[in-house]
This record gives structure tokens, sequence and C-alpha cells, in this order.
């Protein structure tokens, strides 16, 4: 997500601003750094609220809530619902999921932990590559 904010965000910025929304050229700064904080914290939290509710559980709410929150974008866009609902919610749930994932993956690969970060790393890039497209091509499908 936040791969795809770096490339999306002047599409965004052109449209609120040109809805009447305040936006300067430190938006994209205060955003980030918005997004970070609760990112910082859910990767704190990700291990003890997984051991709470159980990795299966934490993974599926955070998968769900992922994927819904795109949606819930288009029932009322403004400037703050699409900060939460696009990247503070997305980003704090990809932290959360991410951290107790490499857990189970280090529990069951305990032989070769270097073999596994690293695809797991892949893993991720990779999927952050193909939604950085996917989203381009819905949001500027002519290019």
């Amino acid at each position: 997500m936040a791969t795809t904010w770096g490339t999306c965000n002047i599409y965004f910025f052109s449209y609120f601003r040109y809805h009447g929304e305040h936006i300067t050229k430190s938006s994209n700064s205060i955003v980030m750094l918005c997004v970070f904080i609760p990112m910082c914290l859910a990767s704190i939290l990700a291990t003890a609220l997984s051991k709470c509710l159980g990795y299966k559980l934490a993974l599926r709410i955070c998968a769900v809530l992922f994927t819904l929150c795109p949606l819930v974008i288009n029932i009322g866009l403004s400037y703050e619902i699409f900060l939460i609902f696009w990247l503070i919610i997305p980003l704090s749930c990809l932290c959360l999921s991410a951290i107790p994932l490499i857990g189970c993956l280090w529990s069951q690969f305990t032989q070769s932990l270097n073999h596994i970060s690293g695809l797991a790393l892949i893993a991720f890039s990779f999927g952050m590559i193909f939604w950085n497209i996917f989203f381009l091509l819905i949001i500027n499908p002519s290019n």
C-alpha cells in the first residue's frame, strides 16, 4: 500500500484539491507520518494480539479488513475517510498479519530460517508489485 501510495498520490491529491480540500505540498509528508505511527504500533502489538486471538483468527480478521477497506471508501469519499480506510487501517492490518506470519514460518522451518525469511520477503514484495500494477490500472486505465 505504501508503494501504491507513492505512485498514485498525485491522482488522489488532485481529485481532492479539485473538490475543494485544502491540500498543500507538505500533505504527502504529513500523510505518511500519520500512517507510520499506527504501522509501528501494529508491528509492536502483532505478536501479543496473535497469541491472544490465535494466529488463524488474527490473520483472517486482517485479511477481511484489508479487503473491505477500499470498498468502504466508495460509500462516502472524503479526504479523512480516504486516509483512514485506504492507508491507516490496511497498512496496520498488513503489519498485524506480517509479523505473526513470519513467526509461524519460523516455528515450522527452524532449520532454514534464512531461506524462509528471504522467501517471505520476496513474496511480500511481489504482492506489493502486483497490487501496485493492479491499482494503477484501476485508477488510470488509459495511462
